[in-house]
């Protein structure tokens, strides 16, 4: 007798081997529907930055710039092409101009549809520099911002802009002297 129930199975491990149970099933599919809802808007968003995002970056990484130029004693300049910005160093002991290459003030690439479309001096300064750029590339520089060791630094407004696709967001960041002096402002288009 003992050989004849050899090939049944008691009823609960048939039921154990059987698969997934619908429960299971529902539960993985709404696990995958969920991350495929937080993922999906932010691949779509990649290399599309906002004018506003963009000012913000830009205005922290003009403070760190300041912040530098005050540690190190030496001047900074921001030079900025339409679709670039970067930073300089002015070496005391050859008295020229270097592109920094440490990040974040390494230069800089706007993400497509952000724009740079001015830079603008404020008040009575006038910044008059010769920009001698070496294998640098032909793009024309917009304007620049002088950062000087003692926290001085030229008074400037730079207009960033969004381009193309209805984007008529417009931002201003305001550079002057003192701690609290870089701003950032909505403007109308």
């Amino acid at each position: 007798m003992g050989e004849r129930n050899q090939g049944v199975k008691p009823l609960s491990a048939q039921h154990a081997e059987s698969g997934f149970t619908l429960l299971e099933i529902l539960l993985v599919i709404v696990i995958v529907a969920v991350t495929a809802a937080m993922v999906v808007p932010s691949i779509s968003l990649v290399g599309m930055g906002s004018v506003q995002d963009e000012a913000k970056r830009l205005r922290l990484t003009m403070r760190l710039a300041m912040e530098e130029s005050q540690l190190s004693g030496q001047p900074l300049r921001w030079l900025a092409t339409e679709h670039t910005w970067s930073f300089e160093v002015f070496s005391l002991d050859d008295g020229k101009w270097s592109a920094f290459e440490e990040p974040p003030l390494s230069t800089y690439q706007l993400p497509q549809g952000v724009r740079i479309m001015s830079v603008q001096q404020a008040g009575d300064f006038a910044l008059d520099m010769v920009v001698e750029r070496e294998g640098a590339d032909d793009a024309p520089i917009v304007g620049m911002v002088l950062l000087l060791p003692d926290g001085t630094t030229s008074q400037s407004n730079v207009r960033l802009e969004g381009e193309g696709d209805g984007d008529d967001e417009v931002r201003q960041l305001q550079i002057r002297p003192g701690p609290a002096g870089i701003r950032l402002k909505a403007l109308e288009p």
